[in-house]
C-alpha cells in the first residue's frame, strides 16, 4: 500500500476523526489522533430552540448546513428537545455533509454544490425572494454566505449551533515531534490548523518542527490559514474531500519517496 507505515495524524473533533482515521487504515497508514477542537453548545440556546421548533413545524423553506459539526450540533439539541426534522428540505455543502444529515437529521437534501466550499451554495440555490432560510452554524463561521443568501432577498435566520473549543487528549505530538515519527498533518477547517500550533506551543512542542510537516488541507480556506500559520509545505486537493485528500497524500508520497 502506498501509505504504508505512514503515521499521519487526525485533528478532527473525537466524534468526527474516526472516519478519516479508518480511510487512512484501509490505505496502510497508521492514523494519529490529535484533536485540536471539539464543539460544545452555546451558553444560551435560546435562539436556537426556536429556529429548531420552527424547522420541526415546516416553517423554513431551506435548512442550509455547512459542516457535520453542524449536523452533530443540531441533532443533539433536537434529541434534547425531542425534536424531529425528518423531510424538510436542505442544502449542504459536500457529499459527507449530506450523508451526515440524512443519516442523522432525515433531512431531505435537494441541493449539494459541485465546489463543496459554503460559497458556492448561495450560487446553487434559486431563491425566489422572501423564501425562508435558516443558517445554523458556528461561532467561527464567517458573515459571507449568509450575506449572499440576504442579497438574493432571502428571509435569513442565522443561528449559532455551536461554539469551536479547542480539543484535548491523544498522542503526544510534541513527543512525537522530537522523535521525528510524524509524516504528514492533516487538517479539515482552519480552527483544526489554528488550535495545533495552539496546543504544541501550550505543551512545550516545537512549533518549528510542526510547521516543517508536509500539511494536507481539505480546502483552499484551510490551506490559506495553514500557508498564513507557517507551514512550508501545504497540500490541498482538486476534490475537497477526505478520499480526496488521501488521495493527494499517496501522490505525494509516491513523488517524493519520504
Amino acid at each position: 500500500m502506498t501509505l504504508a507505515d505512514r503515521r499521519v495524524v487526525v485533528t478532527r473533533a473525537p466524534h468526527q476523526a474516526d472516519e478519516l482515521a479508518d480511510k487512512l487504515r484501509q490505505h496502510g497508514a497508521e492514523p494519529l489522533l490529535f484533536p485540536c477542537i471539539d464543539i460544545c453548545p452555546p451558553d444560551d440556546t435560546t435562539g436556537l430552540d426556536d429556529a429548531l421548533q420552527r424547522a420541526a413545524d415546516g416553517g423554513f423553506d431551506w435548512i442550509v448546513i455547512t459542516s457535520s459539526n453542524t449536523v452533530e450540533a443540531i441533532r443533539q439539541r433536537a434529541a434534547t428537545l425531542g425534536l424531529n426534522l425528518a423531510g424538510q428540505q436542505a442544502a449542504v455543502v459536500g457529499p459527507a455533509t449530506a450523508t451526515a444529515a440524512r443519516d442523522a437529521l432525515d433531512l431531505n437534501i435537494k441541493a449539494v454544490p459541485d465546489n463543496y466550499v459554503a460559497e458556492a451554495l448561495a450560487q446553487t440555490l434559486d431563491l425566489a425572494p422572501d423564501k425562508r432560510v435558516w443558517l445554523p452554524q458556528g461561532d467561527l463561521a464567517r458573515s459571507t454566505l449568509a450575506d449572499q443568501l440576504t442579497s438574493m432577498r432571502a428571509q435569513v435566520t442565522v443561528v449559532t449551533a455551536y461554539h469551536t473549543v479547542i480539543g484535548h487528549g491523544g498522542i503526544d505530538l510534541p513527543a512525537a515531534l522530537r522523535s521525528d515519527t510524524v509524516d504528514a498533518m492533516t487538517f479539515t477547517s482552519s480552527s483544526t490548523v489554528e488550535n495545533c500550533l495552539r496546543r504544541v506551543e501550550q505543551e512545550d512542542g516545537d512549533v518549528t518542527a510542526l510547521q516543517a510537516l508536509c500539511a494536507v488541507c481539505i480546502g483552499p480556506k484551510t490551506a490559506d490559514t495553514a500557508h498564513h500559520a507557517g507551514f512550508q509545505q501545504v497540500l490541498t486537493p482538486d476534490t475537497y474531500t477526505l478520499d480526496g485528500m488521501i488521495d493527494l497524500l499517496e501522490r505525494h508520497f509516491n513523488q517524493t519517496g519520504t
